[in-house]
């Protein structure tokens, strides 16, 4: 009979030892989501704050004017940075 992850079966005491690291694992992995989650939440907001600051210097504003939109370090700071807030979000929330 297979061991199903998780399910603690009494066939043996390996089989219960195996079910009982299985939980332990898939709860420091949990923890180990939430904190890259916050980690990213926090990047991501430090990312978007140099972007947008970026979008306000004088030279931005010029080349804005000119081409019609930012330059492409700017949006990397914007893209990147929401894209990491988002991922950090669903990281730090999921169970």
């Amino acid at each position: 009979m297979p061991v199903i992850m998780g399910q603690l079966l009494n066939l043996n005491p390996r089989i219960q030892i195996i079910a009982d690291t299985d939980k332990y694992f898939r709860k420091k992995t949990m923890k180990t989501n939430k904190l890259i989650g916050i980690i990213l939440l926090v990047v991501g907001s430090v990312l978007l704050y140099f972007g947008l600051n970026a979008t306000e210097a004088p030279l931005e504003e010029v080349t804005e004017a000119v081409t019609g939109k930012y330059s492409d370090e700017t949006m990397y700071y914007l893209v990147g940075g929401g894209a990491a807030l988002i991922l950090g979000l669903v990281l730090s929330v999921k169970k």
